[in-house]
């Protein structure tokens, strides 16, 4: 049996705790606002210095390496040489009631995000209805959302065939989720006061070198 994948690759990995905890340190004491360049409803979002943009920028691209490794490998591409390049790295600060619309990337071709603290309150605050996102949730969307016949009598047949739409994961600290620059995606709000959700965004150009083949 062979199970046929297509849709957007989403890889999630982790990063060293060096990495996160550098990430962090350097993070806070940013001070170049980022929000006009940014979707998010959130107050607290800084762009990284160019000086710290070059010094993580080699650890985020093995993370970025190991998504195009991965994927060439489960899709049966070809090698063939290509070079990568961070074209922007922000830390976002989250508090109560923020959150950062449905949206996608447009500097770059892959996306990431870092997550350098998800405290324990966020991922025990429950939710307002079994229909409600998840608090502090990162949700990606892609497909249609159209179901194939809505009668009582088709339950079944929408539940096993039609298309999933949707992907809603609670992060972890020192998580790393790579997605397409493309791919829509919602964070949603928590309600706990006192604490942070804290992560690190960035966009990143992959160049193919090698024209005689792809990736």
């Amino acid at each position: 049996m062979k199970e046929l994948k297509f849709g957007p690759p989403v890889l999630i990995s982790t990063i060293s705790e060096k990495l996160r905890a550098d990430l962090l340190l350097d993070g806070v004491q940013q001070r170049d606002d980022a929000k006009s360049s940014l979707a998010g409803h959130i107050e607290n979002e800084k762009t990284y210095s160019e000086l710290l943009k070059k010094k993580f920028e080699s650890d985020i691209l093995i993370k970025i390496k190991e998504y195009i490794e991965w994927i060439r490998i489960e899709r049966g591409i070809i090698h063939s040489n290509y070079k990568t390049t961070l074209n922007s790295l922000w830390i976002n600060r989250q508090k109560s009631g923020e959150h950062n619309p449905p949206h996608r990337h447009h500097n770059g071709e892959i996306s990431f995000v870092i997550y350098l603290d998800f405290p324990q309150e966020i991922i025990n605050e429950q939710p307002f209805s079994e229909a409600s996102y998840r608090p502090g949730t990162i949700s990606f969307f892609y497909g249609n959302n159209t179901q194939l016949d809505v009668t009582p009598y088709t339950q079944l047949v929408n539940n096993l065939l039609s298309p999933s739409a949707l992907i809603q994961h609670t992060p972890k600290k020192g998580e790393v989720i790579i997605f397409p620059s493309y791919l829509i995606h919602y964070v949603s709000p928590f309600y706990t006061q006192g604490v942070e959700r804290i992560s690190v965004s960035g966009n990143v150009s992959i160049i193919q070198t090698d024209l005689k083949s792809i990736i």
